[in-house]
């Protein structure tokens, strides 16, 4: 109804919209029927950080829009940790993806437990359960994101190093040294089997799949299982 007033300077109107994967069905619908009839002048934004959970017929009306993600970049204390799993286990100390799976799953329940104390400090007195959850949900999911980017990213270094590639290509080059160690005797072959399971666990956790199983499988296949 508001958007469908003349603005006050005679201009164009926005809406946005946060969080727009946690639309209800019901509400996803009503804001359809807008879509498909806006008012003259608007500009929606939908924001969110799981577009593949927004209606398709929602999507297919919306100009995709891809951020850089304002937690993109890890703490160099989380940084050093996930170097040091991924360096021993690429180096053959574990023989599957259990330990290193947990390990990583270890850090991310700190991340979560960490986020947890900072959202509840920050909640005011009106803010709802589920307000404070979607909150906290939400700035972990980034985190994660940016874990597992981390992850990807080293094994896309591992590949650049086992052909060859001057480590200033390299996205983690401060681990310059770890990343040719666990190059060193790698098949270009192998290399690629790595990037793309890598991928996949990212896509996996994406979609929200179990965190422990993804890890445990994801690991057990950047080790060398099938």
């Amino acid at each position: 109804q508001r958007l469908s007033q003349t603005s006050y300077s005679g201009g164009w109107k926005s809406c946005v919209g946060g969080g727009a994967d946690r639309l209800s069905d019901e509400a996803s619908n009503a804001l359809l029927k807008t879509l498909e009839e806006p008012a003259g002048r608007t500009v929606f934004l939908l924001l969110t950080d799981q577009p593949e959970s927004l209606l398709s017929t929602i999507a297919s009306r919306c100009q995709r829009i891809v951020l850089t993600n304002v937690h993109d970049s890890l703490p160099d204390e989380r940084r050093r940790e996930l170097a040091t799993i991924l360096a021993e286990s690429g180096a053959g100390e574990t023989i599957d993806g259990i330990v290193p799976g947990r390990r990583v799953a270890t850090i991310l329940e700190s991340i979560r437990q960490q986020i947890t104390r900072e959202v509840e400090a920050e909640q005011g007195e009106g803010d709802e359960d589920d307000t404070v959850e979607a909150r906290i949900s939400s700035r972990y999911r980034e985190v994660r994101a940016a874990v597992l980017r981390f992850i990807v990213l080293w094994y896309r270094d591992i590949m650049l190093a086992v052909f060859g590639v001057d480590e200033k290509c390299m996205h983690n080059r401060e681990f310059a040294p770890q990343l040719r160690n666990v190059a060193a005797g790698l098949a270009c072959g192998a290399a690629l089997r790595k990037v793309e399971a890598a991928e996949t666990m990212k896509e996996q956790l994406d979609r929200n799949l179990d965190e422990v199983s993804v890890l445990s499988m994801g690991f057990y296949r950047l080790s060398g299982g099938k």
